[in-house]
């Protein structure tokens, strides 16, 4: 269990007090790796937030530190000649420094309003001297600090979302909408027969069956409908469609998330749902 060496409440405090406040992250070296993906993390939660390399701040790069600027600053031992002198700087420009140390009482650790101070752990490198363990718990408290931000400013999945309109992520977190198919390429007449709608389904494995009662009474035939027939030896040129699809299948809103709608259909054991409007019309198909 990971357990801080100081009682951090005045360190959270001050966190979400400073609402709204551009953040700034500086460090050095391996810490400057776990800086500069804590400023990517804030950035994706749409907090305004840059990385700050602590040498580079000391030759021309301080400008983006001010008086309304929260900076945090990474130095395991507290020592880091570079990092300390960045605190300094931001002190006399009035921004707000946290400290995120393993020594309270260090050089880093006396000029910053407050700190994180970390546990002191043996290192894991087989020599002792490479940052290893040091560099893990830094970047474990930089996701916990990262998330109790989101919290304070009110972070949602809608400003997520649109610093992530690509990958895999990207896609779980847009509306079916935006890779659904139209309905069109798939709706046949419940009158036409199974045998010529079996072209249609080549490479989707279903169709959807237009309704006879109402505009979205559909239904929709799928490879699995079509075993079925057959297990019965039924002449599929003669049968209707409309006769042997399954009426009111799935649906999901046209404004559900991806990964909302994947979880209903792995939860029914489909690979496809229909997408209705807000009167629950069907106007399209989304898939996997």
């Amino acid at each position: 269990m990971l357990s801080l060496n100081t009682d951090v409440s005045k360190t959270l405090s001050l966190l979400v007090d400073c609402h709204d406040r551009p953040i700034i992250v500086c460090a050095l070296g391996k810490s400057g790796y776990i800086a500069a993906k804590f400023a990517a993390t804030l950035k994706s939660l749409d907090i305004k937030a840059e990385y700050l390399h602590a040498s580079e701040a000391l030759h021309g790069d301080l400008g983006s530190v001010n008086d309304n600027a929260l900076v945090f600053l990474i130095s395991h031992s507290g020592e880091t000649g570079e990092v300390v002198s960045v605190a300094k700087e931001s002190l006399t420009r009035g921004a707000t420094c946290i400290g995120i140390t393993a020594h309270r009482h260090s050089s880093l650790g006396l000029v910053c309003h407050e700190c994180f101070v970390l546990p002191v752990r043996e290192s894991v490198c087989r020599i002792g001297v490479a940052p290893m363990s040091s560099t893990t718990v830094s970047l474990v408290i930089c996701d916990a600090v990262a998330n109790i931000l989101a919290y304070s400013r009110d972070t949602n999945i809608n400003s997520f979302r649109k610093n992530h309109p690509g990958g895999k992520l990207g896609r779980s977190l847009s509306p079916v909408t935006s890779h659904m198919k139209p309905l069109d390429n798939f709706i046949v007449m419940p009158t036409v027969s199974i045998f010529d709608v079996l072209s249609k389904m080549s490479g989707t494995g279903f169709v959807v069956v237009q309704g006879t009662k109402v505009d979205d009474d559909v239904g929709i035939f799928t490879d699995g409908d079509l075993r079925r027939v057959l297990e019965l030896e039924l002449d599929v040129k003669v049968l209707s469609v409309g006769d042997y699809c399954s009426y009111s299948p799935l649906k999901v809103s046209k404004d559900m998330l991806v990964r909302d709608a994947e979880q209903l259909m792995d939860d029914g054991g489909v690979t496809s749902v229909l997408v209705s409007d807000h009167v629950g019309r069907v106007i399209g198909i989304y898939r996997k």
